[in-house]
């Protein structure tokens, strides 16, 4: 992402990585104990080659925890193996030498030592453990977590390189439904329960992650400003005015909003979150940050004008994506003149044709009562007219057809209204 010419672009301050600015993420539930959310704050540690073969082996080698000039079991270090995905190909694999590969790779994968024996690391509120009790005051939220300060970019960990305990975690404060559930560092940032699944933590750990992860000049990937606080609103079981109103009280610079939608929105800036975005921008300088996201580039915006007593046809594309069938569809038309006689028309593929202007507030079946569809209209404060439609079968059980559909607006208005 070009990030690191990035940070040494700036004259003041210098580097710019992101230090005394605090984001804001309105976002999903995330994973505040993934290790690219800690700084490299709590010590140098010089590691003891056990087996003096001269090379590090995570499972043989140590560090001296303690300082008694001893490796005892638990001081043993042990191996967090890390990979980097391609996204991107089906299905994901792993860049190339990124893989899991069980050899500790610097900048790449993470240490830790095991202090109940268990065979992995523990992490999370649980002060009453009699091996390794965890509190807010515990460095990393968990047992003792370390990187590797590769000072030479061998690649390797070599004979008087340290390690860096993992300390203060960068999320100041994060907030969780249902209910107001804050959690502030400090206090009970540690006692964060997450948002459940990993497909519910999995959006704000990886944008948090770009914004804001991993260390500059210590880990091989690496967020836009990793120094970074950062602040985490999960709108999964919260209304979004609720999140937006929380994350300003935290005083951020910068509030990304990665739940933007463009369906059933009027976008015209009357909406009670687009005003409070606007006032906190004109009154206190945040910087608001709304993502295009899946819709840039993707050619699912589309302007008709349509003439004075005409009509206009637009259309889009449902892929014929073997194995993936699509069930359902949804727009939203947009105008300005809320006044205007407009009426549309959807064909399928098949040339079956239907009027969805009004369906009523229980939908409709329309095409020979092959397809269900409702549409609902509604103005904004602004004057915007807006008419959503939902096409298809929510349940997922009858796929839509597969094809070039075709939308027709009729004006029956004496003036030309342009439509998006």
């Amino acid at each position: 992402i070009g990030a690191e010419p990035a940070w040494w672009a700036a004259g003041d301050p210098w580097p710019l990585t992101g230090s005394g600015v605090t984001v804001a993420d309105i976002d999903s539930g995330i994973e505040p104990f993934h290790p690219v959310f800690y700084r490299p704050d709590a010590g140098y540690f010089s590691w003891t080659d056990v087996d003096g073969d001269g090379l590090f082996a995570p499972g043989t080698d140590g560090v001296d925890l303690d300082g008694d000039g001893a490796i005892s079991q638990v001081e043993t270090v042990e191996l967090v193996d890390a990979a980097a995905w391609r996204l991107y190909t089906w299905p994901p694999a792993p860049l190339e030498g990124l893989g899991y590969d069980g050899i500790f790779t610097p900048g790449l994968d993470w240490l830790y030592l095991d202090m109940d024996g268990n065979g992995r690391r523990d992490f999370g509120y649980d002060p009453d453990d009699p091996d390794f009790p965890v509190t807010e005051e515990t460095p990393a939220y968990g047992e003792p977590l370390f990187t590797a300060d590769d000072l030479d970019r061998s690649g390797t960990l070599d004979p008087g390189e340290k390690l860096i305990r993992l300390g203060t975690c960068k999320i100041k404060a994060a907030l969780l439904g249902p209910g107001l559930n804050e959690y502030i560092r400090g206090e009970n940032l540690v006692e964060y329960a997450g948002a459940g699944s990993n497909r519910e933590t999995a959006h704000a750990t990886m944008a948090l992650g770009i914004v804001g992860g991993g260390t500059a000049g210590l880990t091989r990937f690496a967020g836009i400003a990793p120094d970074a606080e950062l602040v985490i609103a999960s709108y999964t079981n919260l209304d979004y005015m609720v999140c937006l109103t929380w994350a300003l009280e935290q005083e951020p610079d910068i509030v990304l909003h990665e739940a933007g939608s463009w369906v059933d929105q009027f976008l015209d800036g009357s909406s009670d979150d687009e005003q409070a975005m606007d006032l906190s921008a004109s009154e206190d300088g945040v910087i608001h940050v709304n993502p295009s996201g899946n819709l840039g580039g993707s050619d699912k915006h589309a302007r008709a004008d349509v003439p004075a007593g005409g009509t206009v046809e637009a259309g889009f594309t449902v892929p014929d994506w073997e194995g993936y069938p699509f069930y359902w569809t949804m727009m939203s038309l947009l105008w300005r003149r809320a006044e205007a006689d407009l009426r549309f028309e959807m064909c399928s593929p098949e040339g079956l044709c239907g009027d969805f202007t009004s369906t009523g507030p229980s939908g409709t079946t329309i095409w020979d009562d092959t397809l269900y569809v409702l549409s609902t209209a509604a103005t904004s404060p602004r004057g915007t007219r807006k008419l959503t439609a939902f096409f298809g079968d929510y349940a997922g059980r009858e796929p839509i057809p597969a094809g070039a559909w075709h939308l027709r607006i009729v004006n029956g208005t004496p003036a030309d209204v342009t439509v998006h």
